[in-house]
């Protein structure tokens, strides 16, 4: 989604949905040193085009699935939410529709489509295991905020007429597990107030998702191994 100004400043007080799996060395996309640099200004990502269809469509992509799939409408686009007991847990949802479902939009090229596992409800009434990793954790990280919520909902859109909304449920376990994680890492390196210090990138790159198959890249990580999840060390902090 497009932020205003104000969600930006907001933004860096805390570690937003789509910044937690990086955080928890759990993006491969996007390495822990990675997100650090970003968020000290050491590295400017304008967008790229992929990016900026992905912005200008997500509403009329978020609107047919509400209209033509829900029988619904989309009621809102919430401002900034954050945890009242951990301020720095931010989220800014995509979608709120009318009747009370939460959206994450995805606007996707046909080349995604292998990331991910099968259809929605092919596996039973919960898609959790069906989604990347990645948007699994983006929108646990959200329901961690919007604390009311059980469920989520993952629209994918491949193109043409591959429309999908994957019924992502509510993990206490994984939100739990990836708060500590996300936690600790807010304060060793993003927190203003404490030593910002950038992180060490060697557990992701010889351990993390960019070191396993394709297969293992998605959303079947249970909550025990994110809390085991090596957490990377400050450069020059000795532990």
């Amino acid at each position: 989604m497009t932020l205003t100004p104000e969600q930006i400043e907001r933004k860096k007080e805390g570690v937003g949905a789509s910044e937690a799996a990086a955080a928890a060395g759990l993006n491969e996309y996007c390495s822990p040193s990675r997100l650090w640099r970003r968020r000290m200004g050491l590295e400017v990502f304008h967008g790229n085009l992929a990016t900026k269809l992905g912005e200008r469509f997500e509403r009329p992509i978020a609107d047919a699935y509400a209209e033509e799939i829900l029988g619904t409408t989309v009621a809102e686009q919430p401002d900034t939410a954050y945890r009242r007991d951990h301020p720095w847990w931010l989220c800014h949802a995509d979608f709120i529709l009318a009747n009370g479902l939460g959206v994450e939009v995805k606007n996707h090229g046909g080349n995604v489509r292998r990331s991910y596992l099968g259809m929605p409800g092919e596996r039973g009434d919960w898609d959790n295991d069906l989604v990347p990793l990645i948007y699994n954790i983006q929108c646990q990280w959200t329901m961690g905020v919007m604390v009311t919520h059980q469920e989520w909902r993952l629209v994918a859109y491949f193109g043409g007429d591959d429309l999908r909304g994957y019924r992502i449920k509510r993990d206490n376990r994984m939100i739990a597990a990836l708060g500590k994680t996300v936690e600790k890492f807010w304060f060793a390196h993003l927190d203003p107030a404490g030593a910002t210090v950038e992180p060490d990138d060697s557990n992701w790159q010889t351990k993390g998702p960019v070191a396993r198959p394709l297969n293992d890249r998605h959303a079947r990580l249970p909550a025990s191994d994110l809390l085991s999840a090596p957490i990377p060390t400050p450069k020059g902090v000795v532990t």
